[in-house]
């Protein structure tokens, strides 16, 4: 009787010592391994798939959204093919047996990944990396124009061991997300005044770098504007107004005629390519934490797309206007407690191509910034039919072609020591239609 209650568990043991093969239904990592592909080669895409995914750093106010690959860590696909292979074929019949009857009388069996850091280079790098971004020494408060205080901002700085142990947790866990303090440290009791503000702005906050063709009205214009905006200051708090610095563009300043855009259609003006200038700075000082005060980008797509959507800059001092405030403008302000210098620089680069570049020095580091730009929307454009009468009746001529209408969504976090401060900007290109000139004499 014994035997025969034996014999289907040792007939069991039998096949499992001597079977290869991943059981049904056994998975791994919560995946269930498909027994008809190859191991192997199936394993590596999951591991692959793992090392891609994206977990959230966060160090005090900052954040970092690496791959698990950056990190240095990765899954040992052979280990885990091992594993695989082990369950259910164990010499020990007490292990085998219930392996079995979960894989055919049961939900499987689940087997975990090991996961590790397996290129210390790589994480160590990447330690550094946020390091590089996050220290900064506490910097004294000041005053602004009017004699208001601008507070100081504290000192920061990463724990690189701790940090470094804080990922190699999360990689081995398979977290998506990690939290470590920084060392805080609180700025200066004292309150700074400049003697000398220039000399006090030495280190580079941000360049900007974009190209223009030399030899025409616009790049007349391009390099006016920039001499006239070269070694502009704005001190802590203090604002700056792009067409106060670089004022009305006519000819008895020395502006050339150019083509402009002019209410979503290119026309001859004095002054075209004065835009360029504008949006170099802007984007300089966007990248670099200034507040943006004043803007407002082109009335159409940049043709001439030395900036991307969204950091171009429209600026205009049309004749009839008088005043400033009434000017179409673009303003910064400088929110840091030290004095920020704007210098510029226009370099030969290619034959027939030079560079405009425009640096922002502060007396610090200036705050770390994220961004993005998403599309929202595109809008089709229309097309436009003009009476000239330079034409014969019936004759058409295409004096500019459509370009759809654009809306995309500005996004920027600037992260202080103390506080994240997260922006979001609408903006919105409308489309310009398509122009036909058709005869009419």
């Amino acid at each position: 009787m014994l035997a025969l209650v034996l014999m289907p568990p040792v007939l069991i043991w039998l096949l499992a010592v001597t079977t290869d093969g991943v059981l049904p239904g056994t998975r791994i990592g919560g995946v269930v391994i498909d027994g008809d592909r190859p191991l192997t080669p199936y394993l590596s895409v999951l591991a692959e798939t793992w090392a891609a995914e994206h977990i959230l750093v966060q160090l005090g106010q900052h954040q970092w959204r690496p791959t698990r690959a950056e990190l240095g860590g990765s899954l040992s696909v052979e280990e885990a093919a091992a594993a695989l292979l082990a369950v259910g074929h164990s010499a020990n019949p007490w292990l085998a047996l219930p392996a079995w009857w979960r894989a055919y009388l049961g939900d499987g069996q689940d087997v975990a990944w090991r996961a590790r850091i397996t290129n210390a280079a790589a994480l160590e790098d990447y330690v550094q990396q946020i390091r590089a971004a996050v220290d900064r020494p506490p910097t004294p408060g000041s005053y602004d124009p009017e004699q208001r205080p601008i507070p100081g901002i504290v000192g920061e700085a990463v724990d690189v061991e701790q940090t470094r142990r804080a990922i190699g947790a999360a990689i081995a866990r398979g977290d998506l997300a990690l939290r470590v303090d920084t060392l805080v440290t609180p700025p200066p009791i004292f309150m700074k005044r400049f003697a000398s503000e220039r000399t006090a702005a030495t280190v580079l906050m941000m360049r900007q770098e974009t190209d223009y063709r030399p030899g025409t009205g616009r790049a007349t214009n391009i390099e006016l504007a920039a001499h006239k905006l070269d070694g502009a200051l704005l001190m802590p708090g203090a604002a700056l107004s792009f067409n106060q610095v670089v004022g009305k563009r006519d000819a008895a300043r020395g502006f050339a005629p150019a083509l402009e855009l002019m209410n979503g259609e290119v026309s001859l003006g004095v002054g075209g390519g004065v835009c360029q200038v504008a949006g170099t700075l802007h984007a300089a000082a966007f990248f670099a934490g200034l507040q943006i005060e004043e803007y407002r980008p082109h009335s159409r797509l940049n043709q001439f797309a030395y900036l991307r959507p969204g950091l171009d800059t429209m600026v205009a001092w049309p004749d009839h206007v008088r005043d400033l405030s009434e000017t179409k403008d673009m303003r910064i302000r400088n929110p840091y407690p030290f004095p920020v210098v704007i210098k510029t620089e226009l370099m030969a680069k290619l034959p027939g191509q030079r560079v405009l570049r425009v640096e922002l020095y502060g007396g610090g580091k200036p705050y770390r910034v994220d961004w993005s730009f998403s599309e929202l929307e595109r809008t089709p454009a229309g097309e436009l039919r003009r009476p000239d009468r330079s034409l014969r009746v019936g004759e058409v001529r295409v004096q500019q072609e459509s370009l759809e209408g654009l809306v995309i969504l500005r996004r920027r976090t600037i992260y202080t020591p103390l506080r994240r401060i997260d922006e979001e900007t609408r903006v919105a290109y409308p489309p310009t239609p398509r122009v036909l000139l058709v005869g009419s004499s």
